[in-house]
């Protein structure tokens, strides 16, 4: 049987680097964003975060493995990076270092094994790039 949880998180940005042209800073500047994951939690949260819903296998353990892809994003007046997608929630490192084995073959030899929960590969498009794929272990709170 499937339960839900729900994985919070949020992204922080800030620009870098120097203006590439006469327009604002802010139009033209490289953007880096840092990923940050609040908690997992068994019922849904109010927060001015993100929330990604999920179902995992039930018994639920005391501690779960979060896959996340990194991925750069822009378009003709920037880039952006860091940007952070959740992929998975899993029960074990071994399950979640096959996801990530899975997203990193796909990102090299683009061959179509790896197809995303969400149903779409975020990093792959004209101006999109992976950078990383992260497991990040974590506690499931009440």
């Amino acid at each position: 049987m499937k339960r839900k949880i729900y994985v919070v998180h949020n992204s922080i940005w800030n620009h870098g680097g120097e203006s590439l042209s006469d327009k604002p800073f802010s139009d033209t500047a490289d953007t880096y964003y840092d990923f940050e994951l609040n908690g997992v939690f068994l019922h849904d949260v109010q927060t001015s975060s993100y929330v990604d819903e999920m179902e995992i296998e039930e018994p639920i353990p005391d501690h779960i493995f979060i896959v996340v892809e990194r991925y750069t994003d822009g378009d003709t007046f920037g880039t952006s990076f860091g940007h952070g997608s959740i992929e998975g929630a899993c029960h074990t490192i071994e399950e979640a270092q096959e996801i990530k084995a899975a997203i990193e073959r796909d990102e090299k030899v683009h061959d179509g094994t790896f197809k995303s929960w969400h149903g779409s590969n975020v990093w792959q498009g004209y101006f999109n790039d992976l950078e990383s794929v992260e497991i990040i272990s974590t506690p499931i709170l009440p």
